[in-house]
């Protein structure tokens, strides 16, 4: 049923992964208790040995990626009357990017090799005699490869008749670092920065003032305005004290998505891809907020600001960054 949901999803372009932090190592175990249990029923054996740590935690959609194991493993365990089934995992980590892969192999009735090619094509299935045996929709690895690619991943089958299938998916995530304690190192009773310095980089005159009022008002604090991204790169190139961004996104010359864009992938050439960038605009929609997560942005401040607020994170994301360095 899931299937065919997201089949229908898939047909008006809605289906979209979610990216929160889950353990791989829980969602494997689920599913293989599950193939297990299944392939006790049929009389064939379930082998796997996780071999993850449970503490390892990555961003990503734990749904889709149970949905992109389990229909790997069931279609298998389903085409398998002999033998069994193996779950073999493998895992290596590059730049805070952890790929698994994920191979699954069988000793079922294989595939021929004509057929290998439109495996993954909706409704697919190797006989119409196969339909009616082991029954389904053949929907299930088509739905596996959308899931792939949407997570930019690669699946391989290698098959042959009456001797079984190894199918391989291939998946990166982001590995998410463990969490540390972050102590505010600024006060809670006054806005009082230590000294930091914020640019604000917005092309509105009437806005523009409004902001570096309200930032003025705060002790041991120093504040430049930019007028659009371009000035911004250049302030960033000039400037080198300056600790944290308010970036508008909607500006003439370079907008803000322009900007964050370049100051992220180090455009700019002088080291400062990691520094604080707060977005703030009058663009409340979720798409303008995923973009700009997307871009790097550390936060995001709808007009017009509330001044307890945007304290609050600007004293939370340079405590963070503070810690992080330590």
């Amino acid at each position: 049923m899931n299937d065919i949901l997201d089949f229908s999803k898939l047909e008006k372009g809605e289906l979209e992964l979610e990216k929160i932090d889950f353990s791989p190592f829980a969602v494997l175990n689920k599913v293989a208790s599950v193939a297990a249990q299944q392939s006790a029923g049929k009389g064939i054996t379930f082998k796997f040995d996780n071999p993850l740590d449970e503490h390892v935690m990555i961003l990503g959609d734990p749904a889709r990626f149970e949905q992109i194991i389990y229909n790997v493993l069931t279609n298998a365990i389903k085409f398998t009357a002999q033998g069994g089934v193996i779950l073999d995992v493998q895992s290596k980590i590059k730049d805070n990017i952890l790929t698994l892969v994920i191979i699954v192999k069988d000793t079922g009735i294989g595939i021929p090799k004509q057929k290998l090619d439109t495996i993954f094509d909706l409704f697919s299935q190797t006989s119409a005699d196969n339909k009616r045996k082991h029954g389904g929709f053949g929907i299930g690895l088509s739905i596996v490869k959308v899931l792939t690619d949407l997570h930019r991943g690669t699946i391989s089958i290698e098959s042959e008749i009456g001797v079984g299938t190894s199918c391989v998916v291939t998946l990166p995530f982001n590995l998410q670092l463990a969490s540390v304690e972050v102590i505010n190192a600024f006060p809670e009773d006054e806005y009082n920065l230590l000294g930091k310095h914020l640019l604000i980089v917005e092309d509105n005159p009437m806005n523009q003032m409004i902001i570096q009022m309200l930032l003025e008002d705060w002790k041991n604090t120093k504040v430049s305005v930019a007028e659009d991204g371009a000035v911004c790169l250049d302030m960033l190139k000039e400037d080198d004290t300056i600790d944290l961004i308010f970036m508008d996104l909607q500006m003439p010359v370079m907008d803000g998505y322009q900007a964050i864009s370049a100051i992220r992938n180090n455009l700019t050439g002088i080291g400062r891809a990691d520094i604080p960038i707060i977005v703030i605009t009058a663009d409340t929609t979720k798409t303008t907020k995923e973009r700009i997560y997307e871009l790097g942005a550390d936060e995001y401040m709808n007009k017009p600001v509330e001044e307890k607020e945007m304290y609050q994170k600007v004293t939370t994301i340079l405590s963070s960054r503070n810690a992080r360095y330590s």
